[in-house]
């Protein structure tokens, strides 16, 4: 008669909560697996059995008895049957299909890593690199097709992006700031520089992916992160009053986003008017692009410039160094007029970067350094110089008919702000 002794041990929860969760990771790779394949490739089960011999290859050493002889045996077995199970797989599958890839042969070993993860203790490690992989799996055809797409004259940018990015930006003195106010750095001119360059390579490449839509897209989603560097991006290879109008409608979208993050732990009541004159230029911008788009000929005209590099070294110098001016002369108003620099910065700070200024004015209403009032004028201001500074961007690509479409779409966005600043004002600030 066997002893009882083991019997009453206690369930070991750690160990069956790895082999569990080792499992469920391992079968989110086999389930891509299977969908994805003929019928009888490694699916849910197989890939979660691999998986779970990973987690059992590492953890049973730990919740073993320590200097006990199975300890020390125990994992060398269960990794040998892995990377049996592997290789008999990957011999089947040459001999069936010669030239066939290896694709899914790794993603049996990742499967088998990741249990090794979650086995030693590092579940979340282990459960991401499942993601990982069950994500790069389910992106093939969309990674073929931009591969595709791209031809060796536009890897060449890439590759060099990659190195000012990893490679020479790193180097850089970020901290290092102009010795005269203290206000331009080198990370922020830097950071400004990589971020044309990036928007217009993306810009470049939604193109071909997309058709005219993608560079739209690029001109809306870069606007939310740099409305002038999508603009400094983008004008050379689409319409740049049209260019100019999703940027805009994206930083309008942002800051109204911001603002509405930040008022009710500010003043509502103040800050009401500068809310609803931005949902107000939303909509025009919204109502503005409707129109533009019916008035375009087919095409609408995102073509011009695409036989260019990519990307553009000079154009990004020459859009930096208009940031790094306007910076600085924002800083300049700001210490030069005092008390009244609030607005004055406001509108040249604005013409930067105009979220940076609700956060700025928001925090001085805070401490008491100015009033709701003018804190919600600044605002106002800010975002019309940010609407207006699109001009300073694209108009060098514009004649004629083009320059009169920018400037009167411009003009639609900035009446409701201009509206609301001016009465802002006529009541007090």
């Amino acid at each position: 008669m066997l002893p009882l002794r083991a019997a009453a041990q206690p369930v070991d929860l750690q160990l069956l909560a790895k082999m569990a969760v080792s499992f469920i990771a391992g079968a989110l790779i086999g389930l891509e697996r299977e969908r994805a394949k003929r019928e009888g490739a490694p699916g849910v089960r197989s890939v979660g059995f691999i998986s779970l011999l990973g987690a059992l290859t590492t953890a049973l050493p730990l919740h073993l008895p320590a200097g006990g002889q199975l300890q020390l045996v125990v994992s060398v077995p269960l990794a040998l049957s892995a990377v049996s199970v592997i290789a008999i797989y990957s011999y089947e599958r040459a001999r069936e299909e010669r030239g066939a890839g290896v694709t899914t042969q790794l993603a049996l070993a990742l499967a088998y890593a990741s249990g090794l993860l979650i086995g030693s203790g590092l579940v979340l490690e282990g459960v991401a690199l499942c993601f990982l992989t069950g994500f790069a799996l389910a992106v093939k055809l969309s990674v073929r097709r931009l591969v595709q797409a791209v031809t060796y004259r536009e890897l060449l940018p890439m590759l060099e992006l990659g190195v000012i990015v990893f490679l020479v930006g790193p180097l850089l003195p970020f901290d290092a700031t102009d010795p005269f106010l203290h206000a331009v750095s080198v990370g922020s001119l830097y950071a400004f520089f990589v971020t044309v360059l990036a928007l217009s390579f993306a810009g470049y490449l939604a193109f071909k992916l997309a058709g005219p839509k993608g560079v739209g897209y690029a001109a809306f989603f870069g606007g939310l992160a740099n409305s002038e560097a999508a603009v400094s991006a983008l004008c050379r290879a689409a319409d740049p009053a049209s260019v100019a109008l999703l940027a805009n409608a994206a930083m309008l979208v942002r800051n109204l986003a911001v603002l509405a993050a930040l008022a009710p732990g500010s003043n509502p009541a103040a800050l009401k008017p500068a809310l609803l004159a931005l949902g107000a230029s939303i909509a025009l911008a919204y109502l503005a692009y409707r129109v533009s788009s019916r008035r375009e000929p087919p095409g609408g005209g995102w073509v011009e410039g695409l036989s260019a590099r990519p990307i553009d070294f000079g154009l990004a110098a020459r859009a930096t160094a208009l940031f790094g001016l306007t910076l600085f002369l924002s800083a300049l108003a700001a210490v030069a007029l005092g008390d009244a620099g609030l607005l004055a910065a406001s509108v040249l700070g604005g013409l930067v970067s105009s979220s940076t200024v609700i956060f700025s004015v928001l925090n001085l209403a805070k401490g008491g350094y100015a009033t709701w009032s003018a804190a919600a004028t600044a605002i106002l201001l800010s975002t019309a110089a940010a609407v207006v500074n699109k001009v300073l961007y694209a108009w060098r690509y514009l004649s004629g008919e083009g320059r009169r479409r920018l400037a009167l779409q411009q003009l639609v966005l900035l009446t409701p702000l201009l509206a609301a600043a001016l009465s802002q004002l006529l009541t007090g600030v």
